[in-house]
């Protein structure tokens, strides 16, 4: 498709799913639309994938099972994936743990003081869907179809902004795109650096600033064969509090078998490479003490780090948007508390209900997202 038409009806921001699923649905309502991804997932363009490529920041194929997790993978299989069923079935899997030389269910933290607790507890969860596509799938399958324009190595670095409308943006310092509406489904945080301070209605900024979001360290290996390991998400941590637990898993794609880790950081500690290089370390250790032999089976390993992937942000744009500005909404995955990848559905379920009408009531946002 091409990207030389500079004027749409609306310009969704992002590459999180949110932004590929909303994009899609207004294009198939007749909207003209074009889907800009931003920076960070420029450095997921590798050669060998094509520049249409958006990888997700969370590629693994773990979504845990609650009945709000259920209606949002029902919604997006009706909305975009229908008669295709997205899941054969709920999987019993309980997370297991390394200590003292051997594995062991994971039976929780106890009394130590870690700072990531919260944010770890999507992963924890007993139950899980047994996947028919991952969520990386998803988002090929609707790139590939797409009604949108991609606008491929593309970012957003200004907005023009007069009489409370985004007159027009800035794409890579140069080359300005017009819309009648703007939704922004990056990190909130990131309109710090795009708006001018008067656009905030009262403490808005104050308080976005000082939002406490999780960065996270993904390490993602492609074994050259297949070895003995566990199933299900494993929780990985040293005996001491330096460093946090690390979560991941083994899955097969085309009968190859990989692993995906996280570690979730601070704002500070991931604007510090000395830091990140030091969790990537911890990371390696971690994996050779419960799997040794694994490491001589490694074919390819791939470290990215991800800005902002948990929150959620509270009591901030409730309503999807910015009181000084009619044509912007928001709609990042860090403003909905449902976890994982089940953020990015939340969100698209709320912006596409609040832009088209509600396709499928959106559920309770208190409603537990991931019981133990």
């Amino acid at each position: 498709m091409s990207s030389k038409i500079n004027t749409y009806e609306v310009v969704v921001i992002g590459s999180e799913l949110v932004s590929i699923l909303t994009a899609q649905k207004l294009a198939l309502s007749g909207r003209r639309v074009a889907l800009v991804p931003t920076k960070e997932s420029l450095e997921d363009f590798r050669k060998d994938h094509s520049a249409t490529d958006i990888k997700l920041n969370e590629p693994s194929t773990y979504i845990p099972f609650s009945s709000r997790a259920e209606g949002l993978i029902n919604w997006l299989e009706d909305q975009f994936f229908s008669p295709k069923s997205l899941y054969s079935d709920i999987q019993e899997q309980p997370p297991v743990t390394f200590e003292g030389g051997q594995f062991k269910p994971f039976l929780g933290f106890g009394e130590r003081a870690l700072k990531t607790m919260d944010a770890l507890q999507y992963y924890l969860c007993p139950k899980r869907f047994s996947l028919t596509l991952t969520p990386q799938e998803w988002a090929d399958k609707i790139i590939k179809e797409a009604q949108f324009d991609l606008l491929d190595r593309s970012t957003i670095t200004s907005f023009e902004i007069a009489e409370k409308q985004i007159v027009s943006a800035t794409i890579n310092g140069s080359k300005l795109i017009k819309a009648d509406e703007f939704i922004f489904c990056s990190s909130p945080k990131e309109l710090l650096k795009l708006l001018d301070n008067k656009v905030f209605a009262g403490r808005e900024r104050q308080r976005l600033a000082k939002a406490n979001l999780w960065s996270r360290i993904n390490l993602s290996i492609e074994y050259k064969e297949s070895f003995t390991h566990q199933p299900g998400m494993h929780v990985l941590m040293g005996s001491k509090d330096d460093f946090e637990p690390m979560v991941g898993e083994f899955f097969t794609l085309n009968e190859t078998l990989f692993s995906q880790w996280s570690y979730l950081l601070n704002e500070d500690q991931f604007e510090d490479a000395e830091v990140s290089g030091g969790v990537i370390k911890y990371m390696k250790r971690q994996l050779k003490r419960a799997y040794p032999e694994s490491f001589d089976l490694i074919k390819s390993e791939k470290i990215t780090v991800h800005g902002d992937t948990h929150g959620p942000i509270e009591g901030l744009f409730v309503h999807l948007n910015i009181k000084n500005i009619n044509n912007l909404y928001i709609a990042g995955p860090q403003l909905s508390d449902a976890g994982g990848v089940l953020s990015s559905l939340d969100m698209s379920q709320k912006i596409i209900a609040e832009l088209m009408g509600p396709q499928v009531a959106p559920l309770n946002s208190s409603e537990e997202a991931a019981p133990l």
